[in-house]
């Protein structure tokens, strides 16, 4: 059990799509959209930064996950937060409700991603007395290049899936 939690994954098959928000230039300067917000979140969580990132925001108290399926079919999560890759969710928030501004993080460290399909999920765990449906944003830096997500998801829809990474 880590984090209070106690159940398991959900499972990847019935999986939602969610729309494209912005697709960024290589360059993080003069981006749009939440850039900025997601640069501060993770900073002041502590969150790292290598060759591919991938951030969850969102706006209300309730909890959110971040999941990473790796091509060995290892899941980045909360209750598996490092992958044999070197690929670790390092932000983990909101598991009692305790932000209305959280992140969560996964990176990987140079040249630790082995070659496959990464696939990446958000699912809604649990709510903590914020209205549903919840809206959000994934941004995925990936060889120095930018590109955001948004969507919504309400507690007990399937996990969604956000972008294939290829390596």
């Amino acid at each position: 059990m880590k984090n209070g939690r106690t159940d398991k994954e959900p499972p990847a098959s019935g999986l939602l799509t969610a729309s494209r928000l912005v697709t960024a230039s290589p360059s993080n300067e003069n981006f749009s959209g939440n850039n900025e917000e997601i640069n501060k979140r993770v900073e002041r969580e502590g969150g790292k930064t290598g060759e591919v990132q991938i951030s969850l925001i969102w706006n209300n108290r309730n909890d959110l996950d971040l999941h990473v399926l790796c091509p060995s079919g290892e899941r980045i999560s909360f209750d598996h937060r490092r992958s044999a890759d070197g690929g670790e969710l390092d932000v983990d928030m909101n598991v009692r409700g305790e932000s209305t501004r959280p992140v969560e993080n996964i990176f990987w460290p140079p040249k630790g991603m082995q070659n496959g399909i990464y696939r990446v999920f958000v699912h809604h765990y649990s709510r903590h007395g914020s209205p549903d449906p919840t809206r959000f944003t994934v941004r995925i830096i990936e060889d120095g290049k930018s590109r955001q997500f948004s969507g919504t998801l309400s507690t007990g829809e399937p996990a969604m899936q956000i972008d294939k990474l290829s390596r």
